[in-house]
């Protein structure tokens, strides 16, 4: 079906496309003859075409297949023009890579001695965005510090207003326990966080009653 659409199209590109495939498949699950058959056509269509790529790729793979057949003359003259064909376009990309890397050499010349005239405004700018960025990094960091310095004089200044209060409520508390237990017990008390019972033989016990 696949090769039918690519006909009808008439597109040797895209039907050598499919016949390798093809090919590939068969050659995956073991037909070998049957892949030839279509190696061999996407071969032709490559050759017609003067297409090297896929002449490269039918080389190799024709070669693998008559491997594969036990036709090891026949793979071993493929192999040989796999390997010619294959230097013969690295020397033409090496060719292309040469003048390519001549043209950007001379454009490049070109564009050195256009980068030369600017440089000078060039580091002029860069200078100016120098300073320009550290007088803002600068700035950024005073009002850094001197946020922190705000902070921590109001940190400090709560905590010393929650030390005076605590130490208000230790003085009533203190002053609470004097009030109501003698102060032996009290300071035993506020020490030991316990008072040792004591025995008395006679204890007096006053009340006092205000009739105001």
């Amino acid at each position: 079906f696949p090769v039918t659409i690519q006909l009808a199209l008439d597109s040797p590109l895209e039907l050598m496309r499919v016949y390798n495939n093809i090919g590939d498949v068969l050659y995956e699950q073991g037909k070998y003859r049957e892949a030839l058959k279509y190696t061999l056509r996407y071969a032709k269509i490559a050759e017609e075409t003067g297409d090297k790529k896929f002449r490269q790729r039918s080389l190799k793979d024709l070669s693998k297949l008559y491997a594969a057949l036990g036709d090891w003359k026949t793979a071993y003259d493929y192999r040989v023009q796999y390997d010619e064909l294959r230097w013969e376009m690295l020397n033409e990309q090496r060719a292309e890579d040469f003048e390519r890397k001549e043209a950007l050499f001379t454009d490049g010349r070109k564009q050195r001695e256009i980068d030369r005239q600017n440089h000078g405004l060039a580091q002029a700018k860069t200078r100016t965005w120098a300073l320009i960025g550290g007088a803002l990094a600068l700035a950024l960091l005073v009002l850094l510090l001197f946020n922190r310095n705000r902070i921590r004089k109001r940190a400090n200044r709560d905590l010393a207003i929650k030390n005076t209060q605590i130490e208000q409520e230790r003085e009533r508390a203190d002053a609470l326990l004097r009030n109501i237990l003698p102060e032996k017990t009290a300071a035993e008390l506020k020490i030991n966080n316990a008072v040792k019972p004591q025995r008395y033989e006679s204890v007096t016990v006053l009340f006092y009653r205000d009739w105001e």
